[in-house]
């Protein structure tokens, strides 16, 4: 863009500054306030000069300041990262929020184009940006599950870059209850995993803890043959069996032997009991 010089008096003198050529400036290289100077000189050698100041705005050119716009789903970056600031975003309505002002990315992923439009009074520019958002790691440790104290569960959270369980560890897996410090409490036991761009994704469980049944057959058992033997537990458990096959809680008219019972409650957490039928040694 170039503007003629003009409305000088008296006529005949230079015009000098950037981007003067001869009577013409040119703004194509200028921003801002620039000065533009004028100086005569007569007939006698006599000279005077003056100046004044000309703003050029400059004609809409719209840069990024970071492209491509890559992050995790889930995820939301300011919308600024265009140049000059005070244009507008434009694009998929789900994704560029401009009441917020921010680029939102669904956890399941996305890839497309925003739009950027700049404009002034010199004109306007508009440019699109490529997005992707990489969707959130999926891991599902499953339903909410009931444990017996004495038994072993374990959780498997898929392939991923890394892990990090409730409790520290740092494995695909996670077997609790391994025996070496049983529960004795309800647990909330989660993960929290990453992939290759460091995205993350999370699940947790409740694990509800079930006592296993408690019942004592007593010591063993010396009894003659005229005696009638019974062996008695309490009937609050659900189910009973005897290596006898009884299904009761009570058995009798035992005869020598050794006797086992397998209670289990209304969880299917069972405890295993034994004991011996002798007769008096002569």
């Amino acid at each position: 863009v170039s503007v003629e010089l003009t409305g000088q008096t008296p006529i005949g003198g230079v015009f000098s500054g950037a981007g003067v050529v001869a009577d013409t400036l040119f703004t194509d290289t200028l921003t801002g306030w620039n000065t533009v100077y004028y100086t005569f000189s007569d007939a006698n050698g006599c000279a005077g000069s003056a100046m004044d100041s000309v703003f050029v705005t400059p004609s809409p050119n719209i840069s990024f300041t970071s492209l491509p716009i890559e992050i995790c789903g889930g995820t939301s970056i300011p919308l600024d990262f265009a140049m000059p600031f005070g244009g507008v975003y434009s694009g998929d309505a789900y994704i560029i929020d401009t009441t917020n002002n921010l680029l939102v990315g669904p956890d399941t992923g996305y890839a497309g184009i925003g739009v950027y439009t700049y404009s002034n009074e010199c004109g306007a520019d508009t440019q699109s940006f490529n997005i992707l958002f990489h969707a959130t790691p999926i891991v599902d440790l499953g339903d909410d599950v009931t444990l017996c104290n004495a038994s072993t569960i374990v959780f498997n959270a898929g392939v991923h870059n890394s892990y990090n369980w409730f409790d520290g560890t740092n494995g695909s897996t996670l077997t609790l209850n391994d025996g070496e410090v049983p529960l004795t409490e309800d647990v909330i036991v989660w993960v929290e995993v990453s992939d290759s761009m460091g995205c993350l994704g999370s699940d947790s469980v409740y694990v509800t803890v079930d006592d296993q049944p408690i019942f004592y057959l007593g010591n063993n058992i010396v009894a003659c043959l005229k005696d009638v033997v019974t062996l008695t537990v309490d009937s609050v458990y659900d189910n009973f069996v005897w290596s006898t096959g009884d299904t009761t809680s009570s058995i009798d008219s035992l005869i020598i032997g050794t006797y086992t019972l397998t209670v289990t409650d209304s969880f299917s957490c069972a405890s295993v009991a034994s004991i011996a039928v002798d007769q008096p040694s002569v």
